[in-house]
């Protein structure tokens, strides 16, 4: 956690250390910027630097998120903004001062400033303002040269007559012996005292800024207007004053000012015209200079770019420049009446009224190459020397560059003026820096964590392609001047039956010089970052493309976020640039959930406990909601299909196995599995298992063909032979993850008829490669993922039977009652953890409802530990105190520790009573319990359970109530502030007549947020006191009379020596006055 005692002056050691020492770039912030002396640094790091000086350690960056470390620095008065809105409020200030000459009125603002400067200095100068005249005050403030200081004389009727208070003011605003901070919080003692009004900040910040025109900028409403229109408006700390808003937002100005190229007063200037055209949207467009670019060099010397149209300007002139697109297209309709009008007219338009000062733009020759891409700098412009073209400024960025124009864009090259899409334009360009994934493995190690080039990297400085050798020896060099086309072609050539990779394509042809690379060890974490130094080029072996690349190794690797693991399975991939950020700066948990995570992570299972109405139910579904939706989706395995699935054993020594072929269809003996017989149903499937030395493999595959009944009821089973399999053989089948622990294969094939799971079943058809659809197998009613949360409700009747597993009692087919063996919730939930961490993972073994939990490699089971986290399943057991725990666990509470799951270094299975099949809890399976302590104390708890639950104290939450329940109206407010002091004032009288584990939680009050008037405020309090909280009371004091006339006082109950009489519910005004008289007398 952050320490307590951090001051600016530890903020200001810690700037001035990254000033020196710099960034590393895995902690450099992409999404906020914190601004000091012109500077922009990471406030994430910045805290961990503070951190650091403190306690000796530095703050991990998935300990806190962005946002507290923002609210941090807001109260140390720190501007910090989002770092995206700042660059694009620059390019906008940017723009939009390079037009300057274009806006009269703000070219003459911007040019007034010497002559402004010059007359005033003096005026506002430290030695004349204690002799200010009213005169003087007067010709400034009507000063005509600013756009927006104009409005400067309005309050001046307040103040003007008072000059001796005004210059108390002056005086005090220009002392720059006093921080900025406290120079206006004296001004506000001044003009109390002086009885000053109408000075705002609009004035006296802009005499600040004419006093020191290079330290103070100007904040008035049309800059702070123009401030939020860019959406780089600060966010200040609760109850800050004008000073520190100032303070804050001069920062500010101060760094546009100097990333604009501009002074304080032209920075100023500037906000009238941002404040009419609004926020920056850069858009990327594609531009033709002609057939065979005859116009490109010319564009390139002038600085230009042109759209022709010379009989149409021949017939508007100057005017196209104001017409709107609809009045375009009839113009154009009219000169070229043979030409499709409407395509035509708006790329013209586009041209004059889309494409603005800021927007990018590609130059190209047909659809071959790209020559040229720079930044336009001018709205469009008519040249009377030329009734031919209508042009724009440009400030190219890179001439000449002669790009191939990839195959799967060039559609969009047909036309003169076309919109790109800011990643066509980074694909033609390479001007945006792109980020991207390298696994550097050989693919041999399924998990992918085997790091088996990095040596060889690190060592060389280098990156290579290192896969598909024999490709690129086939075609070397060549593959550097193919076009994607190309490329693709000699691909497929070479590889018929593999499904196409890009992967060598956009090592080649989409990495840039500049670009980062990640190194990742599987899915688990980024361990190195790189950086491209140099073009590809052929290695001397003639089968690797490699890269120059500066190598640097991460102090710690840092664990990939869950959401992006899915990315982290190719060799080369590309990586957003919001998926950086999320690797380098993630969010972590909500700080609501923290404690609660963090224990639950550890134990496995916590138990919330608390008086009644403390909100422990609903922490903990929101807990659970909030980790499920920022944790991947896991489809399940297929559980309901249109067929059933058997095995049939086959003794070659007594049947011929041909049987199957040669007869129409075959009846089965009655074998000893004899619920298969009577669950089978015609067109099952049936696989055909023989044994003997000659076989002892699957020989064939049969449906059910129909199925009677005998005289005295036992059922006769036809099969037929649908196809003929050559195995597997039994060596595979018993060690297959998914088949070993099927019922064949653990009762080793003794017998005839077998039932198969569902999973089991298309194992087998996976195995032989045929389609379930092949056998007319459909999945039926499918779920598209699996549900990873469960809740129940404990009650004192609650069984074993029920939780895990027992024998229950259903009707069979024939209408008789039959006893199976029926699992429960836990062991339910627990069979989804697993398979879902299992498929997750890519491990290929199931476990099925009558099968044991499937063996684990070592591999496999480091692995699903590792991962535990990434894939949670819940279980929330509401009123966990009510059961008899001890029973309804039974031997499983001992499974409940982390190191004796399944896949634990200790793991422990059992095997259960009823099923007789081996039983662990998936590490990935975390239980949520919440425990009422008006029922039962915690000192009560099993001590059993204390030592394998985590627990969390849930108390009424007076301070959420304060910050909940707000309202506008004084009225209403008012209502809700008596009901808070009401409850707390009840709690703390009860803590003291009873125990604290019998309070009355917040959530009783919740409602009260819904009233939107005094009156239904009043009615719901009283409804909430005579309905719920009242009878409560009565129930914890029903043998104690003297404590609960002590709780709630003479105006709701009335005692004497011989009983205890509760009044009659009261009136509104009465129920009121009752509840004050509660707050305004003292506890017995």
């Amino acid at each position: 956690m952050i320490p307590p005692d951090i001051t600016r002056d530890d903020i200001l050691l810690a700037l001035k250390e990254i000033e020196k020492e710099g960034e590393p770039d895995y902690r450099k912030s992409k999404v906020l910027s914190l601004i000091y002396q012109n500077r922009l640094y990471s406030p994430k790091y910045i805290l961990s630097i503070v951190n650091r000086m403190k306690t000796g350690k530095e703050l991990p960056s998935k300990d806190f998120d962005a946002k507290t470390a923002k609210n941090f620095f807001m109260d140390y008065n720190f501007p910090v903004v989002a770092k995206k809105n700042l660059e694009n409020a620059v390019t906008k200030l940017k723009s939009t001062f390079a037009n300057k000459d274009r806006y009269v009125e703000l070219g003459n603002i911007i040019k007034s400033r010497d002559e402004v400067i010059k007359k005033y200095s003096f005026v506002f100068s430290q030695e004349h303002i204690g002799d200010i005249t009213p005169e003087e005050l007067i010709d400034f403030l009507e000063f005509k040269n600013n756009h927006h200081w104009t409005g400067l004389t309005r309050t001046k009727s307040k103040y003007i007559n008072n000059i001796i208070g005004v210059r108390k003011i002056l005086q005090t605003l220009l002392n720059e012996d006093i921080h900025i901070i406290n120079r206006f919080q004296k001004i506000e003692i001044i003009a109390e005292d002086e009885g000053v009004k109408g000075l705002g900040k609009g004035i006296l910040t802009a005499i600040l800024h004419v006093a020191h025109p290079d330290r103070y900028g100007v904040w008035n409403g049309t800059s702070e207007c123009g401030l939020k229109e860019l959406d780089i408006w600060p966010e200040f700390r609760s109850k800050a004053t004008e000073g520190e808003k100032y303070f804050v937002i001069n920062e500010l100005l101060n760094y546009l000012s100097v990333q604009v190229g501009v002074d304080l007063w032209t920075l100023d200037a500037l906000w009238w015209r941002i404040d009419s055209t609004g926020p920056l949207s850069i858009r990327y467009w594609k531009l033709s200079p002609g057939r065979n670019a005859i116009y490109w060099p010319l564009w390139k010397e002038k600085n230009i770019v042109a759209i022709f149209c010379s009989q149409l300007l021949e017939l508007t002139g100057p005017e196209i420049l104001s017409m709107p697109q609809e009045e375009l297209v009839s113009v154009f309709q009219e000169v070229y009446p043979e030409k499709e009008r409407a395509t035509a007219a708006r790329q013209i338009s586009n041209f004059i009224h889309e494409m603005k000062p800021g927007d990018k733009v590609v130059i190209n020759r047909g659809k071959s190459s790209i020559l040229a891409y720079g930044q336009i700098d001018s709205e469009t412009f008519f040249d009377s020397n030329d009734a031919s073209n209508l042009y724009k400024k440009v400030t190219w960025e890179k001439t000449d560059v002669d790009i191939p124009i990839p195959d799967s864009i060039k559609g969009k090259f047909m036309q003169t003026v076309v919109e790109l899409t800011p990643d066509e334009y980074n694909l033609l360009t390479g001007s945006m820096q792109n980020y991207w994934g390298i696994l550097p493995s050989d693919g041999k190690n399924k998990l992918g964590s085997e790091l088996y080039y990095w040596d060889t990297w690190k060592e060389n400085g280098i990156v290579t392609t290192s896969y598909w050798k024999s490709f690129i020896k086939a075609y070397g060099k060549s593959l550097l001047e193919y076009s994607e086309q190309e490329y693709l072609k000699v691909f497929r050539d070479f590889y018929p039956n593999k499904e196409h990779s890009d992967m060598i394509w956009k090592f080649i042809h989409q990495m840039h010089i500049g670009d980062k690379i990640l190194l990742n060890r599987g899915k688990k974490s980024i361990f190195a970052i790189g950086e491209v130094t140099s073009e590809p080029f052929l290695d001397e072996s003639g089968d690797t493309f490699v890269r120059k690349v500066n190598w640097k190794t991460l102090p710690e690797e840092i664990p990939i976020p869950v959401k992006l693991k899915g990315k982290f399975c190719r060799y080369i991939f590309s990586i957003t640039p919001e998926e950086y950020e999320q690797i380098f700066h993630p969010e972590p948990i909500s700080g609501d959930f923290y404690r609660l995570d963090q224990l639950l992570m550890k134990k496995g299972q916590v138990i919330l406990y608390g008086p009644p109405g403390t909100g422990k139910t609903y922490h903990a579904k929101n807990y659970i909601e909030y980790r499920i939706k920022n944790s991947p989706k896991v489809s399940p395995p297929i559980t309901e299909i249109n067929r059933r699935f058997y095995w049939f054993s086959i003794n070659p020594n007594r049947w011929d196995p041909e049987n199957l072929w040669k007869d129409e269809e075959v009846v089965l003996w009655y074998g000893n599995m004899r619920q298969a017989f009577s669950d089978i149903e015609e067109s099952d499937i049936v696989f055909c298992y023989a044994s003997g030395t000659q076989y002892r493999r699957l020989i064939g595959i049969a449906t059910c063909n129909r199925k009677t009944y005998s005289t005295d009821g036992i059922p006769q089973v036809f099969i037929k032979g649908l196809r003929k399999v050559d195995g597997p053989d039994w060596k595979t089948l018993k060690s297959d993850g998914v088949l070993a622990e099927s019922v064949p294969i653990r009762m080793g094939a003794r017998g005839t008829l077998f039932p198969l799971s569902v999973g089991e079943g298309l194992r087998i058809l996976s195995m032989q490669g045929i389609s379930p659809s092949e056998l007319g197998v459909e999945e039926l009613d499918a779920t598209m993922y699996s549900i990873p949360f469960n809740s129940i409700t404990f009650h004192p009747s609650f069984s074993y039977e029920e939780f895990i597993e027992g024998i229950m009692p259903s009707v069979g087919s024939d209408g008789t009652i039959v006893y199976q063996v029926k699992e429960g919730i836990f062991k339910t939930i627990c069979r989804t953890a697993f398979n879902s961490i299992l498929q997750y993972l890519g491990i290929e073994k199931i476990w099925n409802s009558e099968s044991d939990i499937p063996n684990l490699t070592d591999e496999e089971k480091d692995h699903i530990n590792s991962s535990s986290s990434e894939i949670p399943h819940f279980l929330m057991i509401d009123e966990i105190n009510r059961g008899e725990i001890s029973r309804i666990f039974g031997e499983l509470i001992t499974l409940l520790e982390r190191d004796k799951r399944a896949g634990a270094p200790n793991q422990l299975p059992v095997t259960l009573p009823y099923s007789r099949t081996r039983f662990a809890i998936p590490p990935n399976l975390y239980i949520i319990g919440t425990m009422n302590t008006a029922d039962k104390s915690i000192a009560l708890v099993d001590v059993a359970l204390r030592r394998r639950f985590g627990f969390i104290e849930m108390l009424p939450d007076h301070a959420a109530l304060r910050k909940y329940l707000t309202h506008d109206s004084l009225d209403t407010q008012k209502i809700f502030t008596i009901a808070i002091d009401i409850l707390e004032e009840i709690n703390t009288r009860i803590s003291k007549e009873f125990d604290r584990d019998h309070q009355i939680g917040h959530s009783y009050l919740m409602r009260l947020k819904e009233c939107n008037s005094r009156e239904q405020a009043v009615s719901e309090l009283w409804s909430i006191w005579y309905d719920e909280i009242l009878p409560l009371l009565q129930e914890y004091f029903y043998d104690a009379p003297t404590r609960l006339h002590a709780v709630i006082g003479d105006g709701f109950v009335e005692y004497n020596t011989h009983s205890l009489i509760i009044h009659p519910e009261k009136d509104e005004d009465e129920f009121l006055d009752a509840l004050s008289n509660i707050l305004n007398t003292d506890a017995e």
